[in-house]
C-alpha cells in the first residue's frame, strides 16, 4: 500500500482524538474524562470527554492541536497520525494540569527547548 502525508486541519479533530488516545493506550480520555467533574458519569462523562478532546485538538494553540499533528492516508483514507512539537524552554506550572497527566508534564519541563514526539498512531485496520 501507497500512502501520503498531510498536515492536520481542525476538521480532522475527531481523527486526532481518537488516534491520540490509542497511542496513549487509554490515558487522554481518562484525563480529559477527569477533568468532567464527579458529577458527570456513565455515557454523559465520556462524551464530556470526547468534547473536551475535540475542543483540544481544533484550538490553534497549544501542544494538543491541530497544527502540531500530521496525518497519514491510504486510499484517501487517514490511517495514522504523528503529533510532535517543540517543548518551550521554560517550564510549564503543573498547578492546572489534571492529576493524571501531572507526572507527564514533569517529564515535559525537565526536557526544555526540544522537539517533542507526542503520539504516533495507526488504527488498528491499517
Amino acid at each position: 500500500m501507497t500512502g501520503t502525508i498531510r498536515p492536520a486541519t481542525p476538521e480532522d479533530a475527531a481523527h486526532l482524538v481518537d488516534l491520540v488516545d490509542l497511542a496513549g493506550h487509554g490515558l487522554p480520555m481518562a484525563t480529559w474524562s477527569s477533568v468532567a467533574g464527579p458529577d458527570v458519569a456513565g455515557p454523559a462523562r465520556q462524551a464530556a470527554a470526547r468534547s473536551l478532546g475535540l475542543t483540544l485538538a481544533r484550538r490553534d494553540r497549544g501542544g494538543f492541536s491541530w497544527r502540531n499533528a500530521h496525518l497519514a492516508l491510504v486510499a484517501g483514507r487517514v490511517a495514522g497520525m504523528a503529533m510532535v512539537w517543540r517543548l518551550p524552554d521554560s517550564p510549564r506550572d503543573t498547578g492546572g494540569v489534571p492529576p493524571l497527566a501531572r507526572p507527564l508534564q514533569e517529564l515535559e519541563n525537565l526536557c526544555g527547548g526540544i522537539s517533542y514526539i507526542n503520539a504516533v498512531a495507526v488504527y488498528p485496520e491499517f
